[in-house]
């Protein structure tokens, strides 16, 4: 169905003018837009461009043009030369996301290029973070002068992804077909320069003869695809024990083992939504519920198994290849031992797996949404179902799946949504957020990429991951998405002592402070898992009692917050309906202990006031006197006039 799914509206507009939700778009008369606003920003200082041997390709015909509620197609052709000419198709979808198809199409076999090239630019606003599919590079640190140069190094990179603090601009390729550049070469270019960052392709930079139609598929999303909400901040998120107060939902999953007796949510094979005990599954489903949480069962992107008994049916055809196993299981009811295998999502084998969940939420209506584990992009060269293959030079390239993956978890969001909006798409790949892909979910689930570190130093989160790396590639405002921090302090319990259980013992108090810390002080959900469950039950009732949905935050690197050495302050306001004014998160993300800053005086703190420290519920009399020991914050309610 051609409808947008919630939170989004409908696209409206025509003849190149289209308004999405929070955003505009314009089209003259070719496959990118000529202007985009988000949220009232004029988001492009040069709008992407098109060269082909030099020259700029002029679209002068206007674009044909299909307009859906959630989608508006556009396509079209611009005549290079007498010789050559370039047709295009762009899909711009709700969120902000626009896949374009070009290809250049020769006349006659002795066309040659010397180059094609794409050019843009935004505002050194919107560049002050550089992303990729997984990472941040720590080296752009967008001042005049500065250049970062890339190749095409894998699947999911090069999405280069240019951001601010909230409003950014990516752009993804889907493979390296038909790229044509000089040996050692880095084609993909961004130079900061007057206030602006440039961004350049060179999908050709090596003169050539044409030897038949090139085509380049790429993506450009205006981001975040969704804006922060409040309400966010009321996901609570626990894992596998406990029944912790104010826990929204719960998520467990397991790796079926032989000789191990199931439990009441097993599934079997693991990965495919169907309960291994009916029975057992919808009492335990049941009583999570009446506790007042929600289950979401496990699983994992279009996965399927050797036990599945349509296995052999659609394996061949729909199997992404190269195959890429996790972990291996074994079948309960015979003890045989069975790989998840990975089916690429946009084949007949996935659409048993959106059916699939479709039923179990249908079943089990008690459910709280689902949980999709291992959700990176890969690379798939199975030509079976078009992937891969020889470009038109005769090198073999592989496709991402990151496009496919995308229109997977967009019906998957609309097929959870139908059984209630308050069932959730939670996704996890570690740190491989791709904005048009995964911000079709509502939970962003990072983390489990630390777990061979956080448990070696109690001050892990506040001094082994930048803070830049928060405030980007961790910020629910950048990604668009709720984030629910997955701790790894479990690894405490791997590498230094046997039977230490991370949740129960008292000693890993320092590490969860120290994990929460770094939460508090960018915005970002603690889940109860892998930590020490009281501290995180502490907080989540200080969160509950605050009503903290309610508030407005603003961050340590943000107009308004503080940041000076190792001492961070981030801020909460509200403006009705709670007894303080402000909460303060004050956090030393250091190895020393510091003492509250004496600078930081806000117009808020010039008249008078009350203090509290609400994370031991005593009363502060002097700011002064506060000091923050490493790895640890203070929370602080601030009432005005007393």
């Amino acid at each position: 169905e051609h409808q947008a799914p919630a939170p989004w509206q409908n696209i409206t507009g025509k003849n190149g003018k289209y308004s999405l939700t929070g955003k505009e778009f314009v089209y003259r008369n070719g496959p990118f837009p000529v202007r985009i606003d988000v949220f009232d920003e004029q988001l492009l200082a040069q709008s992407p461009a098109l060269y082909c041997n030099g020259k700029l390709v002029e679209w002068r015909d206007p674009a044909k043009e299909e307009n859906l509620k959630d989608v508006v197609h556009l396509s079209g052709s611009a005549a290079v030369s007498d010789h050559l000419t370039v047709k295009y198709h762009t899909e711009l979808w709700f969120d902000g996301f626009a896949y374009t198809v070009l290809e250049v199409c020769p006349k006659g076999n002795d066309v040659r290029l010397d180059d094609l090239t794409l050019r843009w630019s935004v505002p050194a606003a919107f560049s002050e973070y550089l992303l990729f599919c997984s990472d941040l590079d720590s080296q752009w640190k967008n001042r005049d002068g500065q250049v970062r140069e890339f190749g095409f190094a894998n699947y999911i990179n090069p999405l280069l992804w240019l951001t601010g603090r909230e409003k950014g601009f990516c752009w993804w390729l889907e493979s390296s077909a038909n790229l044509h550049n000089r040996k050692n070469e880095k084609p993909f270019r961004i130079e900061h320069t007057k206030n602006t960052a440039k961004t350049e392709i060179k999908l050709i930079s090596e003169s050539c003869k044409i030897p038949g139609k090139l085509v380049y598929r790429m993506g450009f999303m205006a981001t975040p695809g969704k804006r922060f909400q409040g309400s966010w901040r009321k996901i609570n998120i626990g894992w596998e024990v406990g029944a912790p107060r104010h826990e929204t939902f719960h998520m467990r999953g397991f790796i079926n083992r032989p000789n191990v007796t199931p439990y009441a949510w097993t599934l079997e094979p693991w990965t495919g939504l169907v309960p291994y005990d009916a029975k057992r599954f919808r009492k335990f489903v049941s009583g999570v519920k009446k506790r007042g949480s929600s289950f979401i069962p496990y699983s994992q992107p279009a996965h399927t198994a050797p036990i599945e008994k349509d296995y052999e049916y659609f394996i061949t055809e729909s199997e992404q290849l190269p195959v890429t196993y996790i972990e291996s299981a074994a079948e309960y009811r015979t003890g045989r031992i069975y790989d998840p295998v990975p089916l690429c999502p946009a084949t007949r084998g996935a659409e048993l797996f959106l059916y699939r969940a479709d039923k179990i939420l249908t079943d089990y209506p008690e459910l709280g949404g689902l949980y999709y584990d291992i959700s990176p992009g890969r690379a798939c060269s199975n030509t079976l179902h078009g992937h891969g293959g020889k470009d038109a030079f005769g090198r073999e390239y592989k496709t991402s799946t990151l496009y496919d993956l995308r229109l997977y978890f967009m019906r998957l969001r609309k097929i959870i949504h139908k059984h209630g909006k308050d069932k959730f798409l939670v996704l996890h790949a570690h740190k491989a957020y791709c904005p048009f892909t995964h911000g079709m979910g509502d939970v962003w689930w990072p983390g489990e990429q630390y777990w061979a570190q956080a448990g070696t130093d109690p001050l892990f989160y506040c001094t082994g991951v930048k803070p830049e790396e928060y405030q980007s590639i961790y910020s629910p405002k950048v990604l668009g998405t709720a984030v629910s921090f997955l701790s790894a302090i479990w690894s405490w319990q791997m590498q230094r002592k046997k039977n230490f259980s991370a949740e129960k013992s008292p000693v890993a108090d320092p590490y969860t402070i120290a994990y929460l810390t770094a939460c508090l002080l960018h915005d970002i959900l603690p889940g109860m898992v892998h930590c020490h469950m009281p501290t995180i039950q502490k907080f989540w009732d200080l969160k509950h009692d605050l009503k903290l949905e309610d508030a407005e935050f603003t961050g340590y690197w943000e107009k308004g917050g503080y940041s000076e050495d190792t001492v961070k302050i981030s801020r909460y306001e509200f403006k009705k309906g709670s007894p303080f004014a402000d909460v303060l998160i004050v956090g030393n993300i250091g190895r020393k202990e510091q003492k509250f800053p004496v600078k930081y005086q806000p117009d808020f703190l010039l008249g008078k006031y009350t203090v509290k420290n609400l994370w031991n519920d005593r009363k502060i009399e002097d700011l002064k006197s506060l000091t923050v020991k490493p790895g640890t914050f203070l929370l602080l309610g601030i009432a005005r006039g007393k």
